[in-house]
């Protein structure tokens, strides 16, 4: 089953900035399509890239999230609001913005 083998990675920080030259967040996806072809026991490896400070910010609001810290203390369901924010990103916008 696809939708059970799906998962939403979400990084919380309370030091995430709108900057693409300074942030706390070192983000890699994984590129399930580069797989290594030479090697078939390689071929199940996961290749991972980085990504640079302006695709990082693009992962705002879908993978990476800031959290305002008095907001998340004061209210038990703040995460889970933010869960829900984010996977209704990604599903308009797509994961990825490269």
């Amino acid at each position: 089953n696809a939708k059970s083998d799906y998962h939403h990675h979400v990084f919380f920080d309370d030091n995430i900035h709108n900057d693409p030259t300074d942030s706390i967040v070192a983000v890699r996806y994984c590129d399930n399509n580069d797989k290594n072809k030479t090697n078939p026991r390689e071929e199940k490896k996961k290749m991972f890239t980085s990504l640079n400070g302006k695709d990082t910010i693009c992962m705002q609001g879908k993978h990476v999230v800031r959290v305002p810290t008095i907001d998340a203390i004061l209210d038990k369901y703040w995460f889970l609001r933010q869960i829900a924010l984010a996977e209704k990103k990604v599903v308009e916008d797509g994961s990825y913005c490269f």
